[in-house]
């Protein structure tokens, strides 16, 4: 899979981006069934006819036929052959290569922070974490442009000891994977995609153990079940706009969600505290750090937009398209100018 149409495949000798862009396939199921709230826990469920919709994905194929060439996914496996996934057997044996690599990987990833290279001071922690994080970024896997499944090991690895108060050479992360640092291509944007997986899936953690809370702690509450989603929205403002400095959120990340909550709570004029938050979902909001991430939270609620839905960035394939039209439009006016000027 990709993140954008493709001009030319990575081998190429001739690029050319005067081509018409090239159509992924997966990218386009991908989103068809994100958009119905359908979505697949690794990329090579996209393969299975319980997310394949025919019938759209022709729709959007002649759609953007201008812009976009069609393409057919091929698979790539660490020996240099193609597989192409025309039948039940070949998807089965594309599957069957990806999971038996992740499998390998969770055996690994304990092994890795229980190594004395790494010398962690709570490996099984560590490693229990890790486990949980490479879950997580593998359903995210088309985030981080499909990086090698070790290089996600490692994120994954990184991540949980950084979120335990410590760091680890990536390089040396990766070797206690077997894998040569020399070979990892992943970039800076990888690294913050990956980070952002794990903060969202954290932070929607808190949220839902305070819900589960709230229903029976305040019953009968009109407006409760408006919270969720105002403070989803609120704590996504947030990250976007960089509301709390990256000295605080190191080591206060999880209070964010906690000030989004109330500062929600206040919004639909709900009778819900800080403390009671706090209380409900089980961390400490008394420290003086946390409730400086409180008061910007709270601030940016009062003085900001964050109510509106953030504008979203038109679509490329659209754009080409209506460039291509207009060019269309453009070449029929001047045909038409010279038309009515009549013969020499």
């Amino acid at each position: 899979m990709c993140s954008d149409a493709t001009y030319c495949g990575k081998n190429c000798q001739n690029k050319n981006d005067d081509n018409t862009a090239i159509r992924c396939t997966l990218c386009v199921r991908l989103g068809i069934n994100l958009a119905a709230d359908h979505r697949n826990d690794r990329w090579h469920d996209l393969f299975l006819p319980i997310f394949v919709n025919a019938v759209k994905e022709k729709a959007d194929a002649d759609l953007y036929s201008s812009v976009q060439r069609e393409s057919e996914p091929v698979y790539l496996d660490d020996h240099g052959n193609l597989v192409r996934p025309v039948n039940g057997f070949f998807i089965a044996l594309i599957r069957t290569v990806e999971q038996r690599k992740e499998e390998y990987l969770r055996n690994e990833i304990p092994l890795a922070c229980t190594s004395s290279k790494l010398d962690l001071r709570d490996p099984e922690g560590i490693a229990t974490c890790a486990l949980e994080y490479f879950d997580l970024l593998l359903r995210r896997h088309h985030n981080l442009n499909h990086l090698d499944i070790r290089v996600v090991a490692a994120f994954a690895i990184a991540l949980a000891i950084k979120h335990h108060g410590h760091n680890r050479d990536f390089g040396m992360i990766l070797e206690t994977l077997h894998f040569d640092p020399k070979d990892d291509h992943s970039t800076i944007n990888d690294w913050v995609a990956a980070k952002h997986c794990i903060s969202t899936f954290k932070a929607g953690e808190i949220m839902d153990a305070f819900m589960e809370k709230a229903h029976r702690q305040y019953p009968d509450t009109p407006g409760l079940n408006k919270l969720f989603p105002l403070a989803r929205r609120l704590w996504y403002a947030t990250v976007r706009k960089e509301v709390v400095p990256k000295e605080l959120l190191k080591d206060f990340e999880h209070i964010v969600p906690i000030a989004c909550l109330v500062a929600a709570a206040r919004h639909l004029e709900l009778p819900i505290a800080y403390e009671d938050v706090c209380s409900l979902t089980g961390i400490d909001g008394s420290l003086e750090n946390a409730n400086a991430v409180y008061g910007k939270v709270l601030l940016f609620s009062k003085n900001s937009d964050w109510m509106q839905p953030p504008l979203v960035r038109g679509s490329a394939l659209v754009k080409a398209m209506q460039a291509f039209e207009m060019q269309n439009e453009d070449t029929e006016s001047i045909n038409d100018a010279l038309g009515s000027l009549g013969p020499e």
